[in-house]
């Protein structure tokens, strides 16, 4: 049944959320065409294309799709949002773009399902692209370059650079590509390293989520919004779960230099997803320890007498009385 229902449930979400519209990725799954036969729904239609079909037909307002492309998460696989590690929020600092980026998986040479470049096709090289047609639309030479212009693209680039890649003279200096398949070529021969690729691309969202990051920690209406779609990533019960939790972390994660006083030395910063990470695999080391030991060591002396209890308290009266039912019906 479960089969049957799916499709439909997923269709109903957009009459009972009263949305407008609903945005999605092109892997959103396909329906049963034996449900309902019709040229304009098959296999090959996904949802949506479902939604738009049916629910019209049962009454229901026909909302607008809109569908983008997937790509490839920055941890290997599948972006997804219940893996943090495997995306770029609006609302990361420069302190969460840098450590997802460093963690990121990008073999060298490797451009498959690799998600450090996708976020330059899909993100960082569209957004140029419309910096310098609106640039253009404003009878500009070409768009704003440098620092503070929220582009990566270097002052001195040739024209026509829709990223930039800095680099060390020694490594041959700063390197820039027209489109995105040279970039991807360069990558691809091993001409482009990982790590110049992934300072580029952390300072190009940097600079691109700077302004949005502003905007929204001077606006309450904008905060209120997050808190309410986001209850339990909220920037409250953030705090309040940091708050709990730093005096642990000053601790475990984190001596203070010889010498100075504990208390003053006590960190104040959010912990980092990493020391989120080290501490959860840091827990479940010490509870496989201490089951391990708990194994080797055999029951405890409390344990061996309450089983010898429980041993004791077993009388054979039950078996020995239908036993001697059984004898005398013989």
């Amino acid at each position: 049944m479960s089969s049957l229902l799916y499709p439909g449930l997923q269709a109903l979400d957009e009459q009972y959320l009263d949305v407008d519209f609903q945005f999605g990725g092109v892997d959103q799954v396909s329906f049963l065409p034996q449900l309902y036969k019709r040229e304009t729904l098959t296999l090959q239609r996904k949802i949506f294309m479902y939604a738009a079909g049916l629910l019209p037909r049962l009454g229901y307002a026909k909302r607008a799709h809109l569908m983008n492309p997937m790509v490839p998460g920055l941890s290997g696989g599948k972006m997804s949002s219940s893996d943090p590690k495997s995306k770029i929020d609006f609302l990361d600092s420069p302190a969460e773009v840098k450590s997802k980026i460093k963690a990121a998986v990008c073999t060298p040479g490797v451009v498959e399902e690799n998600g450090v470049l996708a976020f330059i096709k899909a993100v960082l090289i569209p957004v140029q692209d419309l910096r310098e047609e609106q640039a253009k639309l404003r009878g500009e030479k070409q768009a704003a370059r440098g620092p503070g212009s929220g582009s990566n693209v270097k002052v001195d680039a040739p024209e026509g650079t829709v990223f930039s890649v800095s680099r060390k003279p020694d490594f041959g200096g700063d390197i820039h590509f027209k489109t995105y398949q040279e970039l991807e070529d360069a990558y691809a021969k091993e001409d482009l390293h990982p790590g110049d690729l992934k300072a580029a691309i952390t300072e190009a969202l940097v600079a691109l989520l700077s302004p949005i990051k502003e905007m929204f920690n001077a606006d309450p209406e904008w905060q209120e919004v997050e808190r309410l779609g986001y209850p339990d990533q909220s920037v409250q019960p953030a705090a309040k779960q940091v708050k709990e939790k730093v005096s642990y972390f000053s601790h475990v994660m984190w001596t203070p230099p010889d010498g100075q006083n504990t208390k003053k030395a006590m960190r104040t910063t959010a912990p980092t997803e990493e020391e989120r990470a080290q501490l959860r695999a840091q827990k479940e080391a010490e509870k496989k320890a201490k089951a391990d030991a708990q194994a080797a060591a055999g029951p405890t002396a409390a344990e061996l007498k309450s089983r010898q209890a429980d041993a004791a308290a077993v009388t054979p009266s039950a078996i020995a009385s239908s036993s001697t039912s059984a004898v005398s019906q013989l």
